[in-house]
């Protein structure tokens, strides 16, 4: 790697949060420039960042490959950024298009649209309202939902109690083994669960859960940004519980409303089916679109 990369690189912790928000609170929340999502996904401690100006770049592991990847987010030294990274790697991913609008298109790079990665912003007082033909099939989820479970509980749940977060992990542990995940997938998985809950109290999170009895059948994470702007990090559900998933994310959106959060970032879906049919169900008002960029020939 060129050697003025390599110095600049440091690891992803607690404390470079300042540092990075400095930058990416001045744009739009994509999902991949988080700094709970960058803590949460960094189970081998590897992430990593560097801010120049008003420019933050991170090097990360595909969520899919687990393959090392460069991104970036800002609006100084651009042009430089992209150059310097592609003389070390062969494409960079989850490029926010506000960088590529400012990429002049006489240089000889590539740009292709990466619908796997766009991150879904749901407008939560739409999800609340749940009215027109673009929110029948949620509408259909939910009231079939309520039919079945009349007696279901939403709970906002408070990390700091140690039988909630038993539960959570629980459940988290049934999920992972239903999705027939191996060993590494599962330890990957619950180590970002468990990440969630350790960094929890640095930023400003919303767990919500819902239970049936005393018994949680599903849970939501969700990371409140500034007065407009919500994450939603993580859902889990039991799946004999049909719709129990499309009925907490709505409850969710409802106590993010009632808390004056207009829009959930409910990040993307790596180009996995059955999850992009699930969040296009909740109907996005819009997406963060995202791109690779690449040396043309």
């Amino acid at each position: 790697m060129n050697g003025s990369i390599e110095q600049k690189l440091k690891k992803v912790t607690i404390n470079a949060k300042d540092e990075i928000l400095s930058v990416t609170s001045k744009f739009l929340p994509y999902s991949d420039f988080g700094v709970l999502s960058l803590l949460c996904w960094n189970d081998a401690d590897e992430n990593s960042f560097f801010t120049t100006g008003d420019t933050v770049v991170i090097k990360i592991n595909d969520y899919l490959t687990n393959n090392p990847v460069f991104s970036f987010l800002g609006s100084t030294h651009i042009e430089q950024t992209v150059s310097e990274l592609l003389s070390e790697t062969t494409m960079l991913k989850f490029i926010p298009e506000n960088i590529v609008e400012k990429i002049s298109k006489s240089n000889n790079y590539l740009f292709k649209k990466d619908r796997d990665s766009f991150d879904y912003i749901v407008d939560t007082d739409l999800i609340k309202q749940m009215e027109g033909s673009g929110y029948k099939k949620l509408r259909r989820c939910i009231n079939n939902f309520q039919l079945e479970y009349p007696k279901t509980e939403t709970k906002v749940i408070d990390l700091n109690e140690k039988n909630q977060v038993t539960k959570i992990m629980e459940l988290s542990e049934s999920w992972c083994d239903l999705k027939e995940f191996d060993k590494k997938q599962k330890e990957s998985d619950l180590k970002a669960i468990q990440r969630f809950i350790e960094y929890s109290e640095f930023f400003n999170t919303l767990t919500v859960g819902l239970f049936d009895g005393d018994k949680l059948i599903a849970f939501t994470f969700n990371e409140i940004i500034n007065n407009d702007w919500a994450f939603g990090h993580f859902g889990k559900s039991i799946t004999e519980y049909k719709g129990s998933s499309h009925y907490l994310e709505r409850e969710t959106s409802i106590i993010l409303n009632n808390l004056k959060v207009k829009y959930s970032n409910i990040q993307q879906d790596t180009g996995l089916s059955g999850l992009r049919e699930a969040k296009m169900t909740y109907n996005p008002n819009f997406f963060l679109e995202k791109y690779t960029i690449s040396c043309g020939k």
